[in-house]
């Protein structure tokens, strides 16, 4: 086994972070393999309520240098298990430590340790090696690169819209994982939605009227399949941690024995980067408040804060110009066209990849009116769907109004449909892709009628 030249610091956090009271910090400084220059620091809490262990891996030679996040578990005793995590949630190694001596004057002394590519399964060995420092003084010392402490809980209002991981897996000879997405559904409340990679089988949702319902950084969920399941989630700033809180009967559901259980890191801040199919599930679920007119540029600035697109985006700032037509990329046409006058926006292109948009108003005899919005994207997936939204200007909010089409939203959401909403007229036509029919929907001042096959 060859030496790894390593010191070692225990250090407590300062009463200005968060919960100082509550962490523990160990620090290693030294070579991997007696080649490798490398800085591990982590931090783990002083009491037994949570087994989690999170920190940073520094590796100063580099050409770029910077902290990498790795989390893992306490097992049994002091030893303990790291995921080294890339910002996009790739697990690049493993890393197994076992300490011994946390009280002894000369500090603690790493019985064992290895780095593990898992992909190769290439290891670096960590030499046991006792503390130079002497601990019986308060530590101060911290790497100057640390950042932010991992393990401070996440604020409700911070939940980030989604976290993931990828691993390598030997058996399947590719990279494996999973994904969950949240959703504000009021205070203290969420929809998600966990969906994993080809060759994962564990997947779920929140039902539509049932959202989880935080307590603090956590929430259980019960109930997810017909099977039983259930899981606990707990936040952390940039990550989080599924755990099944039901045993293994319910697991059948899934096939194989899977479950959500996991570390997945955050990556996307709170309502940002949602899929097209993830808002077209959920858009139903928020009520948009703080609407002040019902202007189309308000109402649908006010959509894209809640559910950000990158169409929607694109659109919201040609109108902010004040512009009837921008064209915003040479290569494909990629253009906006506003008619303020008719409270009308769309934008489209020469037929590439990207995302286009529709939206509209429509007066309504009860004062109110009604917003719709389109959004298409023809690759990644394949999709198109149309959101309905009354705005009352007394309470100045947009109420999801799925019922104005009849039983046809629902219809739209199963098959292969294209949307037209009028630039000109009140009328609304879908487009049946498969039958290649076009449906009419005469608008009556409140809502629409039943659809007219179009000669």
């Amino acid at each position: 086994m060859k030496r790894i030249v390593i010191s070692v610091c225990l250090l407590a956090l300062t009463a200005l972070q968060t919960m100082a009271d509550d962490y523990t910090r160990y620090c290693f400084k030294g070579k991997m393999g007696g080649k490798v220059s490398v800085e591990i620091a982590f931090q783990k809490f002083s009491d037994a309520r949570n087994d989690i262990v999170a920190g940073y891996i520094y590796y100063p030679k580099a050409k770029d240098p910077a902290p990498i996040l790795i989390v893992g578990n306490q097992l049994e005793g002091s030893y303990y298990h790291f995921n080294e995590y890339q910002p996009d949630g790739t697990i690049t190694g493993w890393i197994n430590l076992s300490i011994s001596n946390e009280n002894a004057p000369g500090g603690p002394i790493i019985d064992d340790g290895q780095w593990i590519n898992p992909k190769t399964n290439a290891t670096f060995s960590l030499t046991p090696l006792q503390s130079p420092f002497n601990m019986a003084g308060t530590q101060k010392h911290r790497p100057d690169w640390w950042q932010d402490d991992p393990l401070e809980y996440e604020e409700p209002d911070c939940i980030g819209s989604e976290y993931g991981y990828q691993q390598w897996n030997q058996n399947y000879q590719s990279m494996m994982g999973g994904n969950v997405t949240f959703t504000a559904a009021g205070k203290d409340k969420l929809h998600f939605e966990v969906s994993n990679c080809p060759g994962n089988i564990a997947e779920g949702s929140s039902e539509a009227n049932r959202p989880a319902v935080l307590n603090g950084p956590q929430f259980i969920y019960s109930r997810v399949n017909e099977c039983g399941y259930g899981f606990k989630a707990t936040f952390f700033k940039k990550f989080v941690v599924l755990e099944s809180v039901t045993e293994y009967e319910t697991f059948g559901c899934f096939g194989m024995g899977t479950t959500f259980e996991g570390i997945y890191i955050k990556q996307a801040d709170a309502q940002a980067g949602l899929s097209l199919s993830a808002i077209q599930e959920r858009w139903q679920t928020k009520v948009i408040d703080d609407v002040p007119t019902g202007g189309l540029a308000i109402m649908l600035t006010r959509f894209d804060m809640t559910w950000p697109t990158a169409a929607v985006g694109d659109a919201c700032q040609v109108m902010e110009l004040g512009v009837a037509k921008k064209v915003l990329d040479d290569d494909d046409e990629y253009t906006v066209e506003v008619d303020a006058k008719n409270g009308f926006v769309e934008s489209y292109n020469a037929g590439s990849d990207r995302q286009t948009m529709q939206a509209c108003v429509w007066r309504r005899t009860n004062g109110h009116r009604l917003f719709a919005v389109v959004i298409s994207q023809p690759v990644d997936p394949e999709i198109e769907f149309i959101c309905f939204y009354d705005y009352d200007p007394q309470r100045q909010v947009l109420t999801p109004d799925p019922g104005v089409l009849g039983d046809w939203l629902a219809r739209t959401a199963r098959g292969n449909f294209s949307f037209r909403l009028p630039k000109e007229g009140k009328d609304l036509l879908i487009f049946d892709n498969l039958e290649q029919t076009t449906f009419r929907f005469r608008w009556d001042g409140m809502k629409f009628g039943q659809g007219e096959v179009k000669p």
